[in-house]
């Protein structure tokens, strides 16, 4: 597929077809390897507008045409999320610094439209999408999938990452644990290298890729899985994280090609 949506000085960007991940350079396709009977899809959006509520719509207005349009070719998507198999259900949203005062009503408007959807995300000086990039101006970039809900793991300060069990010889291995992970970073926090190397130690291959979030002004990253109560904290802004880390891990099933650019 054509690139999606990232950010750009140093922060990650996903694109159609292939999860393409950070300023730093690593891209990564999540298209192979899955169940046959779920044909993985990839739409992407963006926009630039100073008020975040109207990006959010012109976002969404491509989004809902993309939709209809691969509804009359390849059969509707489940935005409601009533078959797991064909439903969106993992989202990427990159907001630029100009933007990012308005990222908190950016997230809530993307979960009121798809409830069911996991976000991850972050903001970045400039953010970048399909053969345009936007930089020192107020844009969104938007990117949804329908990976199985089996393949991945959303994470962040509230709810990290679990440490690998230590299996014995002999025993089977879990049903479910990180084969790799995307990460998107507090550039600020000052512990940033332990806790790198501790979500690290949490996965099978101890291979992350991802990026700082790292605006002028601003440095938050999303994590926000429609799941986790302890995302949704009262005393939290719901999905919005400042310092430390947070992201999604994938499963071994999901196929993964990098390469810095």
């Amino acid at each position: 597929g054509g690139q999606g949506p990232g950010t750009q000085g140093g922060q990650p960007t996903p694109v159609t077809g292939h999860v393409q991940d950070l300023g730093q350079g690593a891209r990564q396709n999540t298209g192979q390897g899955l169940k046959a009977e779920a044909m993985l899809r990839f739409l992407h959006a963006h926009a630039t507008h100073p008020h975040p509520e109207l990006a959010l719509e012109l976002v969404w207005a491509q989004l809902a045409s993309q939709l209809a349009a691969q509804a009359r070719t390849e059969g509707p998507w489940d935005t409601a999320g009533e078959r797991d198999n064909d439903a969106p259900t993992l989202g990427w949203c990159y907001v630029s610094d100009a933007l990012a005062h308005g990222t908190q009503a950016i997230l809530d408007g993307l979960r009121q439209r798809l409830p069911q959807v996991a976000w991850v995300g972050a903001v970045g000086v400039g953010v970048l999408a399909t053969r345009v990039e936007y930089m020192d101006e107020p844009a969104l970039v938007v990117m949804l999938c329908n990976l199985p809900r089996a393949d991945f793991r959303i994470f962040h300060g509230r709810q990290p990452l679990p440490a690998l069990p230590r299996v014995r010889s002999g025993q089977d291995s879990p049903a479910w644990h990180a084969h790799v992970a995307q990460v998107h970073a507090d550039a600020r926090s000052p512990d940033l290298p332990e806790l790198i190397a501790e979500l690290a130690s949490r996965t099978d291959t101890g291979y992350l890729f991802g990026g700082l979030s790292a605006g002028q002004h601003h440095s938050q990253h999303l994590a926000l899985d429609p799941h986790d109560t302890a995302g949704l904290s009262p005393d939290a802004a719901a999905g919005i994280w400042d310092g430390g880390l947070s992201g999604v891990a994938f499963g071994e099933r999901v196929r993964l090609v990098s390469r810095v650019s």
